[in-house]
């Protein structure tokens, strides 16, 4: 019995201490409910209902008690007291008390035991309920857990695939900007192309100055063996490539100028035929009342007007073949761009000459290094032969010296043996 009340008194410690544990726990999570924080209210509840419950025990009860009943209003147990009193005994006076109710029946104390035993069933059910409740709250923290890590999993998968849509994209720009530069590389090869097209094409502009053509030169300029004849060449066709380009600088210049003037001619002429026939239409219009007038000014009309007509086309057609010329000119001008870059070029070109004029240089004396070194090495080579055929001689000899040597010592053996045994001593060899 003292056990039971034991374990009653320490029932709502328990409860308590798990409601706290388990509030902490979902508090961390940070995913607390409405339908959780009722459950824990309810649960703190019933334990300040388990405190003011009183603690049964068999001087306190002499008669079966009533069950305690649940409250259909707020869910909460309403524990009903005996209609007995309290014994007026006190601790002290428990021997004596007991003397006094002995003879109270065993039947009530089985009563008694039953009614302690149902409590006790009882609330052992609730704290089965209790940890039932615990455990789903566990379980709906742990899923709310789950949900957030799923949350924050797809967030970082967002991440991760904004940073690959990023890479591939910088991926994207960077083989872009090499399609460029390639095409740019393309573009200048077939520029150098061209440029050296048009130097085959360009002969003597000044025949005033010489015979020789820019062809010549740069035949010249290959065959040349020393640097003052390349350098000479290279100033030639320089000067020559100069005095072209000015030239054709000039040509350009008033070419285009002319070009511009028959352009501006030709639209100004173009305006004025349209503000004629503009102003033909409007007395066309203002006539009509007059048939006479109007026939003969039809008729005069028409021929103006297939006159205005073939004009405006001729125009027409002039100011196309100046667009033709002008493309023409832009033509030239792209290559007199061209032109400008060419000497850059042979800046580089004289450049790269000298550059393997002194790689050739550099090749001839270490080509002489190499040469004297081999020689050397060559020397030490043979004396290193000679040395060896000398030290094969030098072992043959030995060896042969050797062998003679064993065999004299193998005949003086055996004339040692015959000698001990003439004398007796035995077939024993000394050891040399």
């Amino acid at each position: 019995m003292c056990r039971w009340v034991a374990t009653s008194r320490s029932l709502p410690e328990f409860i308590r201490t798990s409601v706290k544990y388990n509030g902490a726990i979902l508090m961390r999570t940070g995913g607390v409910t409405e339908d959780i924080q009722y459950r824990v209210t309810s649960l703190r509840s019933v334990l300040t209902v388990s405190r003011k419950m009183p603690i049964p025990s068999p001087r306190h009860i002499s008669a079966p008690k009533t069950i305690e009943k649940l409250d259909q209003s707020d869910g909460h147990p309403a524990i009903q007291k005996s209609d007995r009193q309290d014994s007026p005994c006190k601790s002290d006076h428990w021997t004596s008390c007991s003397l006094e109710r002995g003879e109270q029946s065993p039947a009530a104390l089985t009563e008694e035991l039953d009614y302690l035993r149902q409590t006790n069933k009882k609330l052992l059910e609730e704290l089965m309920s209790r940890d039932r409740e615990l455990e789903t709250l566990r379980l709906d923290s742990e899923l709310q857990e789950q949900a957030s890590q799923a949350r924050i999993a797809e967030k970082t998968a967002a991440l991760v695939e904004e940073v690959y849509h990023a890479q591939r994209e910088r991926d994207e720009a960077v083989m872009a900007r090499l399609r460029l530069a390639n095409e740019e590389r393309d573009e200048a090869l077939l520029r150098v192309q061209h440029l050296q097209m048009f130097l085959k094409e360009l002969e003597d502009i000044n025949p005033e100055e010489g015979d020789t053509t820019i062809q010549e030169l740069v035949g010249r300029l290959v065959e040349a063996e020393g640097g003052i004849d390349i350098q000479q060449n290279g100033e030639l066709i320089l000067e020559r490539i100069r005095k072209s380009r000015e030239r054709r600088e000039l040509i350009t210049a008033e070419e285009m100028g002319v070009v511009i003037q028959e352009r501006d001619s030709a639209r100004a002429q173009v305006t004025h035929l349209e503000k004629e026939l503009h102003q033909l239409r409007e007395s066309k219009l203002v006539s009509m009342d007059d048939e006479a007038a109007q026939i003969n000014f039809e008729a005069a009309s028409k021929v103006t007007l297939n006159f205005l007509q073939d004009d405006q086309e001729e125009v027409i057609e002039r100011y196309k073949k100046l667009e033709e010329e002008l493309q023409t000119l832009r033509v030239y001008y792209s290559l007199h761009q061209s032109l400008s870059q060419e000497v850059n070029l042979k800046e580089q070109y004289s450049r790269a000459v000298t550059l393997y004029d002194e790689a050739l240089r550099n090749r001839e004396e270490l080509l002489n290094i190499n040469h004297r070194q081999n020689q050397e090495l060559a020397y030490q080579l043979q004396q290193a032969q000679n040395q060896c055929t000398e030290l094969q001689e030098s072992l043959q000899r030995a060896t042969a010296y050797q062998q003679e040597t064993q065999e004299k010592v193998y005949k003086l053996e055996r004339l040692v043996d015959v000698l001990r045994k003439k004398v007796g001593i035995g077939n024993v060899r000394t050891v040399i």
